[in-house]
């Protein structure tokens, strides 16, 4: 009995430390990426000021998405094109921006 519920256990172990594993590199933490600079432009919904930030990443410029953004305000803000943000962002669903979310904007 014991054998017949330790291969599966086993096997439901080693797939979820595999998942953690790959997680973890797809979500590699600033600190082990190279050191330069990038700017970070986000906009206080209470306030409406924008705010840039410089971060240690070599990726380009990012946006974080607040309350009421859209791809046009965005682009608008950025002084970029709704297509170009779509090149940057292929993954990225125009209708369904979420608060916080990341995109890059340059």
């Amino acid at each position: 009995m014991a054998a017949r519920v330790a291969a599966p256990l086993a096997f439901l172990v080693l797939a979820t430390l595999g998942i953690v594993a790959i997680r973890s590199a797809l979500n590699e933490s600033p600190s082990t990426r190279p050191a330069t600079t990038a700017t970070v432009t986000t906009t206080a919904p209470e306030t409406g000021t924008a705010t840039t930030e410089t971060t240690g990443t070599t990726e380009g410029q990012f946006y974080r998405v607040q309350a009421g953004d859209t791809l046009e305000s965005i682009a608008s803000q950025s002084g970029t094109t709704v297509e170009r943000l779509l090149e940057l962002n292929p993954g990225i669903d125009p209708v369904a921006l979420r608060i916080g979310q990341r995109i890059r904007v340059g």
